[in-house]
């Protein structure tokens, strides 16, 4: 057999190693060393050892934490920014009820001269609609004057308070739809706020199913990243 023991002295340290093989071959060590090759035979005692530093255990933990650390500070952001224009303009328009909708005209005003714009168009729709979801009985609002407001073409431009019913630049698209509905006397089915008369839009683009999946993932990513944050804090400082 030639498994003998034997001192490797390195720089400032000195190690006991049990080889595992004579004539060459590797040998485990220690404190972070190992033995990668050496040579001689099973009668030379003179072996020449090559050491190689090991990396520490913990680095790839480290590394970890850190892609943990990056992916949570690109979550939250998301999150953040899911919340303001997802989350907001839906509960916005959760008590809105169908309705039909009139157009009684329709404007387009040219901004051509701004100091600190570019030139556009707004288009704003102007809709009468039904009173019934003010609670008015149908015998009164057979008599009443249906209220006339200013259609918006979703909940986002209604959320941001949006000055015009259509939201694109290019003016061909803002002409399109000025076509298809702003034409007085047409009309089409619409949404309205239950208590508010002056809150009516064209139709939803935002679901449930939407709002869902983009809060959760995230969500959920940024929990996971927590939970192996402070685990790895917790064995480190342990």
């Amino acid at each position: 057999m030639c498994a003998q023991k034997y001192t490797l002295q390195v720089p400032i340290l000195e190690r006991d190693y049990d080889s595992v093989s004579c004539g060459g071959g590797s040998v485990s060590g220690v404190g972070g060393y190992s033995v990668t090759s050496f040579g001689g035979n099973g009668s030379d005692r003179s072996y020449t050892p090559v050491i190689a530093r090991a990396a520490p255990r913990g680095t790839e933990r480290y590394s970890y934490c850190i892609c943990c650390f990056v992916l949570l500070c690109l979550t939250v952001p998301t999150i953040m920014m899911c919340g303001l224009f997802l989350l907001n303009p839906f509960l916005q328009v959760r008590d809105f009820r169908p309705t039909r909708c009139r157009v009684v005209n329709s404007t387009l005003t040219e901004y051509s001269r701004c100091d600190a714009c570019v030139p556009w168009t707004c288009l704003q729709v102007f809709v009468e609609h039904s009173m019934e979801a003010d609670g008015v009985d149908n015998e009164t609002a057979a008599y009443a004057l249906p209220p006339v407001a200013m259609l918006r073409d979703n909940e986002q431009l209604l959320f941001q308070n949006f000055a015009c019913s259509y939201s694109p630049w290019k003016k061909s698209a803002i002409l399109q739809y000025q076509l298809d509905h702003g034409v007085a006397g047409r009309s089409y089915a619409c949404l309205r706020a239950e208590t508010d008369s002056t809150r009516v839009i064209r139709h939803r683009t935002i679901s449930m199913a939407v709002v869902v999946n983009a809060m959760a993932w995230p969500g959920c990513t940024a929990v996971v990243c927590i939970v192996s944050i402070l685990s790895f804090l917790k064995k480190r400082y342990s």
